[in-house]
């Protein structure tokens, strides 16, 4: 009963969005708003951002959290945390619980005006006005569904998305929100690769930390769980794998991550290094984070799509600037 009316709230929220995004539509074709010449990197990384938030917020629909049980929220949000953080958010999880139905459906609709804002106001007042909801959304979700990125569970690894979603989130937002006059064509985009360099080199140091777990059977916590049996399947036999020879894939996921780590320091040719970096990342997406068909409250693409991205946006040689342009809006 409680998906039944779940559901069929959801359908009216639905007639809502579709006028809302109707009367944008329409704007969009009457309201003509000159655009300035930006780094073209600065306006992929933006529309890159707003897509990853409309689509969290499609992939928050299905009811996977609607439940009227604090115990059984808890599990799925915190399966790997111990037991004092699982107590810690209780006041969150009796909230949530409490009218999950309204919960949720407000998190669908932020996540998906948010997208849909940051899209169509691209540098605009309102633009930047979404970026800092965008940025204080995602330091909230970081803070109590993702009990700070999942910091305390264990093993700590960067393949569930550590040190998580809503951190990457709202570090991008706080980037996005420098003015563009601050960005640098050549040395903004270095920064950031470099940046995803060190990520990876830490990710690499942590994947192979011996008293992590994750040369043993504990390697099976840094796969994820998914509803969709499908996703759910391909996760299972990869961790079955990793089960079966835990030292050898852990080996081979440190590798990789070091040789990514060296090749985003020095950089190189576009097409090559994003197909190098997105083995490992649309991998890790698949069985560490199962593609954001998962159960999570906000952010839920995670952070394997963002970091993928900039990198392809990064690496290369400079993209330039955008040309002054004025665009329906």
């Amino acid at each position: 009963m409680l998906v039944v009316n779940y559901y069929q709230t959801l359908i009216d929220v639905a007639l809502f969005l579709f006028f809302v995004i109707g009367a944008k539509v329409i704007a969009l074709f009457t309201i003509r708003v000159k655009k300035p010449a930006v780094p073209y990197v600065r306006h992929l990384l933006w529309q890159g951002y707003a897509v990853w938030w409309l689509v969290s917020g499609i992939v928050q629909i299905p009811p996977w959290v609607v439940t009227h049980s604090p115990a059984h929220l808890g599990q799925v949000l915190y399966r790997h945390d111990p037991p004092r953080v699982v107590a810690f958010y209780h006041f969150f999880l009796a909230w949530w619980t409490a009218k999950p139905i309204t919960w949720n459906i407000l998190v669908i609709l932020v996540q998906i005006l948010v997208g849909l804002m940051l899209i169509t106001e691209e540098e605009d007042l309102a633009g930047r006005i979404t970026l800092v909801v965008a940025g204080i959304w995602s330091f909230l979700v970081w803070l109590i569904p993702e009990a700070l990125g999942h910091l305390l569970g264990v093993p700590f690894s960067a393949v569930p998305g550590a040190p998580g979603a809503g951190l990457i989130a709202a570090g991008i937002a706080a980037i996005l929100l420098v003015p563009p006059r601050h960005w640098h064509v050549e040395k903004t985009p270095r920064g950031i690769r470099q940046i995803i360099a060190v990520y990876c080199a830490l990710a690499a140091l942590v994947q192979m930390n011996p008293w992590s777990g994750l040369w043993g059977p504990d390697i099976r916590k840094i796969f994820a769980y998914s509803p969709v049996s499908g996703v759910q399947k391909v996760i299972g036999m990869a961790a079955q794998i990793a089960h079966n020879s835990p030292e050898v894939y852990n080996l081979g996921l440190s590798i990789y991550f070091l040789i990514l780590a060296v090749a985003l320091w020095r950089n190189g040719n576009r097409w090559l290094f994003i197909g190098l970096a997105s083995v490992l990342w649309l991998w890790i997406w698949l069985t560490g984070q199962g593609l954001g068909l998962v159960p999570e409250i906000g952010d839920n693409l995670n952070t394997a799509p963002l970091v993928l991205w900039l990198i392809a946006i990064t690496v290369g040689r400079p993209m330039g600037m955008t040309k002054n342009r004025g665009r329906l809006g």
